[in-house]
């Protein structure tokens, strides 16, 4: 997913050099409104749009499921939320960098969260 100052559906999204130079959408935190990570028209489009995401959770009633909202077969005890902050990371601002953390939980209650850290780059830093 991209990392950029606006909504990759604006106009200037591969350009703006912050959030002042969007045309329409600058990014926030969470997806913008009528994003959802299973609309074939408006799905999540940036890494942020990710933060409080869920399963199950509205689109995905049961256990884990796919992109089209259909659950996977055989994950059906386990559970995922998704958190994404700003970090300040080896002198890249916290407005430059965030920490995705993908918490999974399964069956007997076995808890494991996988890290990773997405940071802005060029063109828009």
């Amino acid at each position: 997913m991209p990392f950029t100052f606006c909504d990759p559906d604006d106009a200037n999204a591969t350009t703006a050099a912050n959030a002042a130079g969007c045309a329409t959408t600058p990014e926030a935190m969470g997806p913008e409104a009528g994003e959802t990570r299973y609309a074939v028209l408006t799905p999540f489009d940036n890494v942020n749009d990710y933060n409080g995401f869920a399963l199950p959770g509205p689109g995905c009633p049961a256990g884990i499921c796919d992109i089209t909202g259909a659950a996977i077969a055989g994950l059906g005890a386990y559970s995922a939320a998704v958190a994404v902050t700003p970090l300040v990371f080896g002198g890249i601002a916290a407005a430059d960098a965030l920490q995705i953390a993908v918490t999974v939980t399964g069956p007997g209650n076995i808890v494991v969260t996988l890290d990773g850290i997405r940071t802005r780059h060029a063109p828009n830093l």
